[in-house]
Protein backbone atom coordinates (compact mmCIF):
# COMPACT_ATOMS: atom_id res chain seq x y z
CA UNK A 1 0.00 0.00 0.00
CA UNK A 2 1.52 3.32 -1.11
CA UNK A 3 1.36 6.40 1.13
CA UNK A 4 0.53 8.55 -1.89
CA UNK A 5 -2.83 6.85 -2.13
CA UNK A 6 -3.84 8.08 1.32
CA UNK A 7 -3.06 11.76 0.76
CA UNK A 8 -6.09 14.09 0.78
CA UNK A 9 -5.49 17.48 -0.81
CA UNK A 10 -7.05 20.94 -0.80
CA UNK A 11 -5.60 23.02 -3.66
CA UNK A 12 -2.59 20.72 -3.74
CA UNK A 13 -1.83 20.89 0.00
CA UNK A 14 -2.09 17.75 2.18
CA UNK A 15 -4.89 17.87 4.75
CA UNK A 16 -6.70 15.45 7.01
CA UNK A 17 -9.58 13.39 5.65
CA UNK A 18 -12.00 15.34 7.85
CA UNK A 19 -10.86 18.71 6.45
CA UNK A 20 -11.12 17.46 2.87
CA UNK A 21 -14.65 16.12 3.43
CA UNK A 22 -15.75 19.29 5.19
CA UNK A 23 -14.41 21.35 2.28
CA UNK A 24 -16.46 19.28 -0.16
CA UNK A 25 -19.61 19.78 1.89
CA UNK A 26 -18.96 23.54 1.96
CA UNK A 27 -18.44 23.66 -1.82
CA UNK A 28 -21.62 21.65 -2.41
CA UNK A 29 -23.66 23.98 -0.17
CA UNK A 30 -22.26 27.26 -1.55
CA UNK A 31 -21.82 26.52 -5.27
CA UNK A 32 -24.28 27.64 -7.92
CA UNK A 33 -25.09 24.36 -9.64
CA UNK A 34 -23.34 20.95 -9.58
CA UNK A 35 -22.25 18.73 -12.46
CA UNK A 36 -20.95 15.17 -11.94
CA UNK A 37 -18.75 13.68 -14.66
CA UNK A 38 -16.40 10.76 -15.27
CA UNK A 39 -18.59 8.14 -13.53
CA UNK A 40 -15.75 5.62 -13.91
CA UNK A 41 -16.52 3.34 -10.97
CA UNK A 42 -18.42 0.20 -10.00
CA UNK A 43 -22.19 -0.29 -9.74
CA UNK A 44 -22.44 0.39 -5.99
CA UNK A 45 -20.55 3.65 -6.48
CA UNK A 46 -22.83 4.68 -9.33
CA UNK A 47 -25.91 3.99 -7.21
CA UNK A 48 -24.72 6.37 -4.46
CA UNK A 49 -23.67 9.00 -7.03
CA UNK A 50 -27.21 9.05 -8.44
CA UNK A 51 -28.65 9.39 -4.91
CA UNK A 52 -26.36 12.38 -4.36
CA UNK A 53 -27.23 13.89 -7.76
CA UNK A 54 -30.97 13.66 -7.09
CA UNK A 55 -30.61 15.30 -3.67
CA UNK A 56 -28.55 18.17 -5.10
CA UNK A 57 -30.28 18.68 -8.49
CA UNK A 58 -27.01 17.82 -10.27
CA UNK A 59 -26.42 17.03 -13.93
CA UNK A 60 -24.60 13.81 -14.92
CA UNK A 61 -22.45 12.60 -17.79
CA UNK A 62 -19.85 9.88 -18.36
CA UNK A 63 -16.32 10.40 -19.66
CA UNK A 64 -17.41 8.43 -22.77
CA UNK A 65 -20.67 10.38 -23.01
CA UNK A 66 -19.94 11.92 -26.41
CA UNK A 67 -19.48 8.53 -28.03
CA UNK A 68 -22.49 6.78 -26.53
CA UNK A 69 -24.90 9.75 -26.67
CA UNK A 70 -24.22 10.33 -30.35
CA UNK A 71 -24.89 6.67 -31.12
CA UNK A 72 -28.03 6.37 -28.96
CA UNK A 73 -29.60 9.52 -30.43
CA UNK A 74 -29.39 7.93 -33.91
CA UNK A 75 -30.19 4.35 -32.88
CA UNK A 76 -33.38 5.47 -31.11
CA UNK A 77 -34.65 6.71 -34.49
CA UNK A 78 -33.37 3.94 -36.76
CA UNK A 79 -33.12 0.71 -34.78
CA UNK A 80 -30.80 -1.98 -36.09
CA UNK A 81 -29.23 -5.42 -35.69
CA UNK A 82 -26.96 -5.24 -32.63
CA UNK A 83 -24.58 -8.09 -31.81
CA UNK A 84 -23.44 -9.07 -28.33
CA UNK A 85 -19.74 -9.50 -27.63
CA UNK A 86 -20.37 -13.25 -27.28
CA UNK A 87 -21.83 -13.41 -30.80
CA UNK A 88 -18.87 -11.50 -32.19
CA UNK A 89 -16.37 -13.82 -30.53
CA UNK A 90 -18.12 -17.15 -31.12
CA UNK A 91 -19.96 -16.78 -34.43
CA UNK A 92 -18.54 -14.05 -36.66
CA UNK A 93 -16.20 -15.24 -39.41
CA UNK A 94 -15.82 -11.75 -40.90
CA UNK A 95 -15.24 -8.59 -38.88
CA UNK A 96 -15.06 -5.12 -40.39
CA UNK A 97 -13.83 -2.32 -38.10
CA UNK A 98 -14.77 1.17 -39.31
CA UNK A 99 -13.18 4.40 -38.07
CA UNK A 100 -12.23 3.18 -34.60
CA UNK A 101 -9.98 5.27 -32.36
CA UNK A 102 -6.43 4.63 -31.17
CA UNK A 103 -7.56 3.44 -27.73
CA UNK A 104 -9.49 0.55 -29.24
CA UNK A 105 -6.69 -0.17 -31.71
CA UNK A 106 -4.24 -0.47 -28.83
CA UNK A 107 -6.57 -2.54 -26.64
CA UNK A 108 -6.56 -6.35 -26.41
CA UNK A 109 -9.89 -6.64 -28.21
CA UNK A 110 -8.48 -7.11 -31.74
CA UNK A 111 -5.76 -9.52 -30.55
CA UNK A 112 -8.36 -11.61 -28.70
CA UNK A 113 -10.61 -11.75 -31.76
CA UNK A 114 -7.68 -12.83 -33.93
CA UNK A 115 -6.88 -15.70 -31.55
CA UNK A 116 -10.36 -17.05 -30.82
CA UNK A 117 -12.03 -19.47 -33.21
CA UNK A 118 -15.66 -19.10 -34.24
CA UNK A 119 -18.27 -21.86 -34.15
CA UNK A 120 -18.02 -22.39 -37.92
CA UNK A 121 -14.38 -23.54 -37.43
CA UNK A 122 -13.41 -21.18 -40.22
CA UNK A 123 -10.53 -18.75 -40.15
CA UNK A 124 -11.80 -15.36 -39.06
CA UNK A 125 -11.14 -12.56 -41.54
CA UNK A 126 -10.63 -9.13 -39.98
CA UNK A 127 -10.44 -5.89 -41.94
CA UNK A 128 -9.93 -2.37 -40.67
CA UNK A 129 -10.98 0.82 -42.47
CA UNK A 130 -9.18 3.60 -40.65
CA UNK A 131 -6.91 6.63 -40.91
CA UNK A 132 -4.52 5.05 -38.40
CA UNK A 133 -1.67 2.78 -39.46
CA UNK A 134 -1.57 -0.56 -37.68
CA UNK A 135 0.47 -3.70 -38.30
CA UNK A 136 -0.94 -6.97 -37.01
CA UNK A 137 -0.65 -10.45 -38.44
CA UNK A 138 -3.87 -11.60 -40.16
CA UNK A 139 -5.32 -8.06 -40.05
CA UNK A 140 -6.00 -6.31 -43.35
CA UNK A 141 -5.85 -2.49 -43.30
CA UNK A 142 -7.60 -0.20 -45.77
CA UNK A 143 -6.28 3.27 -45.04
CA UNK A 144 -8.86 6.02 -45.53
CA UNK A 145 -8.62 9.56 -44.19
CA UNK A 146 -11.36 10.70 -41.82
CA UNK A 147 -12.60 13.27 -44.34
CA UNK A 148 -13.15 10.61 -47.04
CA UNK A 149 -14.54 7.85 -44.85
CA UNK A 150 -18.22 8.79 -45.25
CA UNK A 151 -17.96 8.84 -49.04
CA UNK A 152 -16.16 5.49 -49.17
CA UNK A 153 -18.80 3.77 -46.99
CA UNK A 154 -21.59 5.40 -48.99
CA UNK A 155 -20.05 4.08 -52.24
CA UNK A 156 -19.61 0.64 -50.71
CA UNK A 157 -23.27 0.63 -49.67
CA UNK A 158 -24.32 1.69 -53.19
CA UNK A 159 -22.31 -1.11 -54.84
CA UNK A 160 -23.74 -3.68 -52.46
CA UNK A 161 -27.35 -2.49 -52.75
CA UNK A 162 -27.20 -2.48 -56.54
CA UNK A 163 -25.30 -5.79 -56.81
CA UNK A 164 -22.37 -4.14 -58.58
CA UNK A 165 -19.40 -6.49 -58.47
CA UNK A 166 -17.69 -7.19 -61.78
CA UNK A 167 -17.07 -3.97 -63.66
CA UNK A 168 -13.56 -2.59 -64.00
CA UNK A 169 -14.29 0.44 -61.81
CA UNK A 170 -15.25 -1.78 -58.86
CA UNK A 171 -12.17 -3.96 -59.24
CA UNK A 172 -9.93 -0.90 -59.02
CA UNK A 173 -11.78 0.42 -55.96
CA UNK A 174 -9.90 -0.08 -52.66
CA UNK A 175 -13.14 -1.38 -51.15
CA UNK A 176 -13.43 -4.31 -53.59
CA UNK A 177 -11.83 -6.67 -51.04
CA UNK A 178 -14.56 -5.74 -48.54
CA UNK A 179 -17.26 -6.79 -51.03
CA UNK A 180 -15.41 -10.05 -51.68
CA UNK A 181 -15.13 -10.84 -47.96
CA UNK A 182 -18.81 -10.00 -47.42
CA UNK A 183 -19.78 -12.43 -50.21
CA UNK A 184 -17.61 -15.17 -48.70
CA UNK A 185 -18.81 -14.72 -45.12
CA UNK A 186 -21.40 -16.77 -43.22
CA UNK A 187 -21.81 -14.44 -40.28
CA UNK A 188 -20.41 -10.92 -40.44
CA UNK A 189 -20.15 -8.06 -37.97
CA UNK A 190 -19.25 -4.39 -38.41
CA UNK A 191 -17.57 -2.90 -35.34
CA UNK A 192 -17.43 0.86 -34.85
CA UNK A 193 -17.41 3.57 -32.20
CA UNK A 194 -18.93 7.01 -32.63
CA UNK A 195 -16.46 9.54 -31.20
CA UNK A 196 -14.76 10.39 -34.51
CA UNK A 197 -17.73 9.67 -36.78
CA UNK A 198 -20.35 12.20 -37.88
CA UNK A 199 -24.07 11.49 -37.62
CA UNK A 200 -24.41 10.79 -41.35
CA UNK A 201 -21.74 8.08 -41.24
CA UNK A 202 -23.22 6.41 -38.16
CA UNK A 203 -26.63 6.28 -39.90
CA UNK A 204 -24.97 5.00 -43.08
CA UNK A 205 -23.26 2.15 -41.20
CA UNK A 206 -26.54 1.10 -39.56
CA UNK A 207 -28.36 1.23 -42.94
CA UNK A 208 -25.48 -0.67 -44.55
CA UNK A 209 -25.94 -3.51 -42.05
CA UNK A 210 -29.70 -3.54 -42.69
CA UNK A 211 -29.02 -3.97 -46.43
CA UNK A 212 -26.53 -6.77 -45.74
CA UNK A 213 -29.09 -8.53 -43.53
CA UNK A 214 -31.42 -8.92 -46.51
CA UNK A 215 -29.23 -11.66 -48.00
CA UNK A 216 -26.88 -12.83 -45.24
CA UNK A 217 -26.49 -12.96 -41.46
CA UNK A 218 -24.92 -9.62 -40.56
CA UNK A 219 -25.06 -7.28 -37.59
CA UNK A 220 -23.05 -4.54 -35.87
CA UNK A 221 -21.32 -4.08 -32.55
CA UNK A 222 -21.07 -0.53 -31.27
CA UNK A 223 -18.07 -0.10 -28.98
CA UNK A 224 -19.25 2.29 -26.29
CA UNK A 225 -15.93 2.39 -24.45
CA UNK A 226 -14.52 1.19 -21.16
CA UNK A 227 -14.73 2.66 -17.63
CA UNK A 228 -18.06 0.91 -16.98
CA UNK A 229 -19.97 3.11 -19.43
CA UNK A 230 -22.57 0.34 -19.82
CA UNK A 231 -23.00 0.20 -16.04
CA UNK A 232 -23.52 3.97 -15.91
CA UNK A 233 -26.21 3.79 -18.61
CA UNK A 234 -27.93 0.84 -16.89
CA UNK A 235 -27.92 2.71 -13.56
CA UNK A 236 -29.34 5.82 -15.21
CA UNK A 237 -32.12 3.84 -16.90
CA UNK A 238 -32.93 2.01 -13.68
CA UNK A 239 -33.00 5.19 -11.58
CA UNK A 240 -34.62 7.63 -14.03
CA UNK A 241 -35.90 5.82 -17.14
CA UNK A 242 -33.42 7.81 -19.27
CA UNK A 243 -29.89 7.13 -20.53
CA UNK A 244 -27.07 9.48 -19.61
CA UNK A 245 -26.72 13.21 -20.09
CA UNK A 246 -29.50 14.24 -17.75
CA UNK A 247 -30.18 16.75 -15.00
CA UNK A 248 -32.17 16.27 -11.80
CA UNK A 249 -34.64 19.03 -10.97
CA UNK A 250 -37.33 19.61 -8.31
CA UNK A 251 -39.78 18.19 -10.86
CA UNK A 252 -37.75 15.06 -11.60
CA UNK A 253 -34.99 14.11 -14.07
CA UNK A 254 -34.68 15.85 -17.44
CA UNK A 255 -32.91 14.11 -20.33
CA UNK A 256 -31.17 16.13 -23.05
CA UNK A 257 -27.95 14.78 -24.65
CA UNK A 258 -27.29 18.13 -26.36
CA UNK A 259 -27.50 20.15 -23.15
CA UNK A 260 -26.21 18.16 -20.19
CA UNK A 261 -22.52 17.73 -20.98
CA UNK A 262 -19.59 19.60 -19.45
CA UNK A 263 -19.04 22.10 -22.28
CA UNK A 264 -22.63 23.28 -22.02
CA UNK A 265 -23.47 23.06 -18.31
CA UNK A 266 -20.29 24.87 -17.17
CA UNK A 267 -21.92 28.03 -18.53
CA UNK A 268 -24.36 28.03 -15.60
CA UNK A 269 -22.90 25.57 -13.05
CA UNK A 270 -19.90 26.35 -10.87
CA UNK A 271 -18.91 23.01 -9.34
CA UNK A 272 -17.83 19.80 -11.05
CA UNK A 273 -17.30 16.54 -9.17
CA UNK A 274 -15.21 14.25 -11.36
CA UNK A 275 -15.16 10.53 -10.50
CA UNK A 276 -12.57 8.26 -12.10
CA UNK A 277 -11.42 5.01 -10.50
CA UNK A 278 -10.42 2.97 -13.55
CA UNK A 279 -8.87 5.74 -15.66
CA UNK A 280 -5.79 7.53 -14.26
CA UNK A 281 -5.50 9.95 -17.19
CA UNK A 282 -8.98 11.22 -18.14
CA UNK A 283 -9.60 14.32 -20.26
CA UNK A 284 -11.22 16.73 -17.81
CA UNK A 285 -13.05 19.91 -18.74
CA UNK A 286 -12.42 22.08 -15.68
CA UNK A 287 -15.15 24.24 -14.09
CA UNK A 288 -14.80 27.24 -11.77
CA UNK A 289 -14.61 24.79 -8.81
CA UNK A 290 -13.47 21.16 -9.17
CA UNK A 291 -13.46 18.08 -6.94
CA UNK A 292 -11.77 14.83 -7.93
CA UNK A 293 -12.66 11.46 -6.39
CA UNK A 294 -10.89 8.34 -7.60
CA UNK A 295 -7.56 7.02 -8.83
CA UNK A 296 -4.60 8.26 -6.79
CA UNK A 297 -2.27 8.09 -9.80
CA UNK A 298 -3.99 10.95 -11.64
CA UNK A 299 -1.64 13.77 -12.66
CA UNK A 300 -1.82 17.45 -11.67
CA UNK A 301 -3.74 16.89 -8.44
CA UNK A 302 -3.06 20.50 -7.44
CA UNK A 303 -5.52 21.69 -10.12
CA UNK A 304 -8.43 20.45 -8.01
CA UNK A 305 -9.98 22.36 -5.14
CA UNK A 306 -10.28 19.01 -3.36
CA UNK A 307 -8.63 15.68 -4.19
CA UNK A 308 -10.01 12.49 -2.57
CA UNK A 309 -8.29 9.16 -3.37
CA UNK A 310 -10.56 6.13 -3.48
CA UNK A 311 -10.08 2.39 -3.69
CA UNK A 312 -10.22 0.82 -7.16
CA UNK A 313 -12.54 -2.11 -8.00
CA UNK A 314 -10.47 -5.12 -9.01
CA UNK A 315 -7.39 -3.85 -7.18
CA UNK A 316 -8.12 -2.96 -3.55
CA UNK A 317 -11.88 -3.60 -3.39
CA UNK A 318 -14.42 -6.01 -4.82
CA UNK A 319 -16.89 -4.59 -7.32
CA UNK A 320 -19.41 -5.23 -10.08
CA UNK A 321 -19.34 -3.70 -13.57
CA UNK A 322 -21.43 -4.24 -16.70
CA UNK A 323 -19.69 -5.68 -19.76
CA UNK A 324 -19.24 -3.22 -22.63
CA UNK A 325 -22.11 -4.74 -24.66
CA UNK A 326 -24.48 -4.34 -21.69
CA UNK A 327 -25.38 -8.04 -21.67
CA UNK A 328 -23.88 -9.32 -18.41
CA UNK A 329 -22.39 -8.34 -15.07
CA UNK A 330 -18.69 -8.94 -14.38
CA UNK A 331 -17.33 -9.40 -10.86
CA UNK A 332 -14.01 -7.74 -10.01
CA UNK A 333 -12.10 -9.29 -7.10
CA UNK A 334 -9.70 -7.25 -4.98
CA UNK A 335 -6.04 -8.23 -5.12
CA UNK A 336 -4.65 -6.25 -2.18
CA UNK A 337 -5.76 -4.67 1.08
CA UNK A 338 -6.25 -0.93 1.44
CA UNK A 339 -7.46 1.60 4.01
CA UNK A 340 -9.01 3.73 1.27
CA UNK A 341 -12.75 4.14 1.07
CA UNK A 342 -14.73 3.12 -2.01
CA UNK A 343 -16.70 5.61 -4.13
CA UNK A 344 -19.84 4.08 -2.62
CA UNK A 345 -18.63 4.80 0.93
CA UNK A 346 -17.45 8.33 0.05
CA UNK A 347 -20.75 9.40 -1.51
CA UNK A 348 -22.72 7.57 1.18
CA UNK A 349 -21.06 9.83 3.77
CA UNK A 350 -22.26 12.88 1.78
CA UNK A 351 -25.77 11.48 1.33
CA UNK A 352 -26.42 10.50 4.94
Amino acid sequence: MHNEKQVFLIKGKPVSKEKAFNKIKALVNKSKGIHIDGLSCDMDGLNQIFVFAEKNNASLDHMNGKNISKFLSIFQRTGGNIASLGEVQKRSDYLLFIGINKDLLNSNMIDNLLKKKNSFSRKRVIQLISEYHIKKKDLSLIKVSRGKLSKEIENLHFMLKNHIRDNAKVKKNKMSSVLKNIDNSSYGTIIFESTNLDNFLISEIIDFVKTLSDFRKFNFYHYGGENNISGAIQTSLWKTGFPLRLNFTDNGPVFNPLEFHSNKVKENKELQIYVSCFNDDPEINFFKKNIFIGNSKIKNKEQFDVFIPSSIPGIDQDGLVVRSDGVCIQKLKKKTKSDLKSVKEIFHSFNY
